[in-house]
């Protein structure tokens, strides 16, 4: 299929997909129509159309691949020896009250585990299990971006479940925007937009210094095994998650990168009660 492209106002082309990925500036937003239609409305953006939307994900793959191949691998860490018998006994004739109450402390600790996989969640990838003294989550803001207002009202609705502070945007540069007012703690933001796409806003976030604001992304693409593991290795991005996702392994994430403590099931109830 050749499509013709948009470019200051000016429909170029007509060319193949692999050609307008060539072209400077081109990216998930640039409007297309393919060559034999004739309305208005025939115009859309690139993401919106699967050949090409396929085409730009393996091109940012393929980039990413050549960096991660020119990475040095790291050394594995020293082998650890075995403790002897006679340093076993020590530790064991050692214990004292402290020892006792910090046992007692990852008892509890391993309690909070068994409700949040009763719950559904399971250990997530890369979420830590919250510290003694864990954060609020009404201390933490979060950013939803996505354009489908369905699936963006249901994300905010169950992150403000948890008790963490929610505020939305319906693409990259709506993000963009509302961030320079109130830096968010963290970012859930869908890949293929309109106007910005996810990779195009995180570039941006990137060339604007927020190379440490934790994102997790959430697309409805399936995306191959390369793909998938060269977008974990973009600074930001903690996790990666596909449509229809798992409410209770997001939220588990959130609470594992923020180090906050998850609302009881009380909690929970309580908040639907006032909601």
């Amino acid at each position: 299929m050749r499509y013709y492209v948009l470019e200051n106002r000016q429909p170029q082309g007509p060319f193949e997909a692999a050609e307008l990925l060539q072209r400077p500036g081109f990216g998930a937003a640039s409007l297309v129509c393919p060559v034999g239609a004739t309305s208005a409305s025939a115009w859309v953006s690139a993401s919106s159309v699967p050949e090409i939307s396929e085409a730009l994900g393996r091109q940012v793959g393929e980039a990413l691949s050549i960096v991660l191949s020119a990475r040095a691998p790291e050394p594995e860490p020293p082998a650890m020896e075995e403790a002897s018998p006679a340093v076993e006994v020590v530790a064991v004739e050692a214990v004292e009250p402290e020892t006792a109450a910090a046992e007692s402390d990852g008892a509890a600790a391993d309690i909070g585990s068994a409700f949040a996989e009763a719950d559904g969640a399971g250990p997530a990838e890369g979420a830590a299990a919250p510290a003694k003294g864990a954060a609020s989550p009404a201390d933490k803001l979060i950013l939803v971006v996505d354009d489908d207002e369905n699936f963006r009202t249901l994300l905010e609705a169950n992150i403000k479940r948890e008790g963490f502070r929610v505020m939305t945007a319906e693409n990259g540069r709506d993000a963009g925007e509302k961030i320079a007012l109130s830096a968010p703690d963290l970012i859930v933001t869908d890949l293929m937009m309109p106007v910005q796409g996810g990779y195009e806003f995180l570039r941006e976030l990137q060339a604007n210094g927020f190379h440490g604001l934790p994102v997790v992304v959430v697309t409805g693409y399936t995306l191959d095994a390369s793909t998938l593991s060269a977008l974990k290795l973009e600074g930001n991005v903690i996790e990666v998650m596909t449509k229809p996702i798992n409410m209770n392994a997001l939220v588990a994430v959130l609470h594992g990168c923020l180090k906050t403590a998850r609302a009881s099931p009380r909690q929970k109830l309580e908040k639907d009660d006032w909601a």
